[in-house]
C-alpha cells in the first residue's frame, strides 16, 4: 500500500485553476478561477469594480 504526502500534494495544487460546472435550463455553465497570493483586491471588489468602470456602455441611448 502506498500512501500520498498530502502536504507536498497540496503544494503541487496550489496554484491550479479550480473548474466548477453548473446546469441550468438545459445549459451546462463551466466556471474557472484561480486565487493568488499577490492579489491587491477581492473578487467582489474586483466585479464591482469591472462592472462600475463599464456602466457607461449600458446606458440607454436617447431616441430624441
Amino acid at each position: 500500500m502506498s500512501y500520498i504526502n498530502t502536504v507536498s500534494a497540496a503544494e503541487d495544487f496550489k496554484n491550479c485553476p479550480i473548474i466548477r460546472a453548473s446546469e441550468k435550463g438545459g445549459t451546462i455553465y463551466l466556471v474557472e478561477y484561480s486565487t493568488s497570493d499577490n492579489a491587491k483586491e477581492t473578487t467582489y471588489e474586483k466585479v464591482k469594480r469591472l462592472i462600475l468602470n463599464d456602466s457607461d456602455a449600458f446606458k440607454p441611448i436617447s431616441a430624441w
